[in-house]
C-alpha cells in the first residue's frame, strides 16, 4: 500500500530548494541549521560515528594495515573526507593512534565552539563507557590528552585544540587538493550518497590516487532518503516514488542525494579505475520499499538491491611488482 509524503519532510525540502537558489545558499544553510538546533551534537551521534571508526579499522586489517591495543602498526596518516560540522571521527582517530589526521571539505564548517563541543562530547562518550565496544584499543595516553583538552577548552584556541589533536583541516574540491605528506588510508562516512553522479568516479580516482602504494580506502554510503532522518514516518526509499524529472523539482543542491544503487556505485568505481576488494552491504525491511510506488528507473532494478540501505566499499592501493 503507497504513503503519502509526510508534511514536515515536504516543508524541508521546499525550504532547501528555496535556500539553494540564494547567493549564499551554504550560510543560509548554516543559519537555519543553527536556528533548529541541528548544531547540537549528542551522544547517538558519537557512538554513531565511533561504530564508523570501527568498520574503518576492520576494513584497514583486511587491507594489511593493522591496529591492536598499542595503536597502529607504524605511524599513520588518515585522511577523512566530507568531516562536516563536527570532527569526530579524526578526534576518533587521534585516540585510536594516528600520527596524523587529514580533514578534507569542500565547505568551511569550523568554529571554535562546534570543535569545543565535539571535544567534550567525545569525552563525556569515553567517560559513560558509551565508546567501549567500538575502541576498545584506544590508548590511555590519548585518552588523557583528550580528558586534558576537554578540561582546558576555555583557554585555547582552535589552532591549538587541533594542532594538540594533531588535526590538519584543508578547505576545497577533494578532487583538486594536494596534501604534503604520504597518506596511509582515505575514508569517508557516509559522503558518497551526496556527490553527484558524474563527480564521484573523479573523487574516488583523486582520493586513492594520494594513498601510498599499500594504502587503502575506505568508504561507507547511506542509501536511503535522508528525509527518513526528518520525519520516521517516511518509507527509507521514499525518493525511489520520484522519477529523475521530478527529482530535480524535489531535490536540492543544499544537502543533494544523488540516489545511487549499489550496482551504480559499482559501476562508476569500475569506470573510475578503483577496486573494490571487499564490500559489505545491509538491507532493510522490504516493508519500506513496499509502501511506496517505486518510478522509472528503479522500477526495473532487482528489489531486493533496491532494499539495500548501507554499504561499505574497501579499495587497497595496489604495490607495484
Amino acid at each position: 500500500m503507497g504513503d503519502g509524503v509526510p508534511i514536515k519532510w515536504l516543508a524541508k525540502a521546499i525550504i532547501q530548494k528555496a535556500v539553494s537558489f540564494t547567493p549564499d545558499p551554504d550560510g543560509w544553510n548554516h543559519r537555519l541549521q543553527k536556528v533548529f538546533g541541528r548544531e547540537v551534537l549528542d551522544r547517538g551521534t558519537v557512538v554513531n560515528r565511533a561504530d564508523m571508526a570501527a568498520r574503518h579499522l576492520e576494513a584497514f586489517e583486511l587491507a594489511g594495515l593493522s591496529h591492536g591495543p598499542t595503536g597502529f602498526d607504524r605511524p599513520v596518516t588518515i585522511l577523512e573526507v566530507g568531516t562536516g560540522w563536527h570532527p569526530i571521527v579524526p578526534i576518533l582517530f587521534f585516540l585510536l593512534g594516528a600520527e596524523r589526521i587529514v580533514s578534507v571539505d569542500h565547505v568551511d564548517h569550523s568554529s571554535l565552539d562546534k570543535l569545543t563541543m565535539t571535544v567534550t562530547e567525545v569525552a563525556d562518550a569515553l567517560a559513560a563507557g558509551a565508546l567501549d565496544e567500538f575502541l576498545p584499543n584506544r590508548l590511555e595516553s590519548r585518552e588523557a590528552e583528550l580528558r586534558r583538552l576537554a578540561d582546558a577548552m576555555g583557554s585555547m584556541s582552535e589552532a591549538e585544540i587541533l594542532a594538540a589533536l594533531r588535526i590538519e583541516r584543508a578547505v576545497g574540491d577533494a578532487r583538486e587538493i594536494r596534501i604534503d605528506g604520504s597518506i596511509d588510508a582515505v575514508v569517508s562516512n557516509h559522503v558518497l550518497e551526496h556527490v553527484p553522479a558524474d563527480l564521484l568516479g573523479p573523487i574516488l580516482s583523486a582520493c586513492f590516487e594520494m594513498c601510498v602504494d599499500g594504502g587503502v580506502m575506505s568508504h561507507t554510503a547511506d542509501l536511503i532518503d535522508h528525509g527518513h532522518y526528518v520525519d520516521h514516518r517516511l518509507s527509507q526509499f521514499n525518493y525511489l516514488r520520484f522519477t529523475p524529472r521530478q527529482w530535480k523539482l524535489v531535490g536540492n543542491d543544499i544537502q543533494h542525494e544523488n540516489r545511487l544503487r549499489l550496482a551504480d556505485y559499482r559501476r562508476i568505481y569500475a569506470e573510475a579505475g578503483v577496486p573494490i576488494d571487499w564490500e559489505s552491504t545491509r538491507n532493510a525491511d522490504p516493508e519500506h520499499l513496499a509502501r511506496i510506488p517505486v518510478a522509472e528507473p528503479f522500477r526495473s532494478m532487482d528489489p531486493m538491491e533496491l532494499q539495500v540501505q548501507f554499504a561499505h566499499f574497501m579499495s587497497k592501493r595496489g604495490v607495484p611488482s
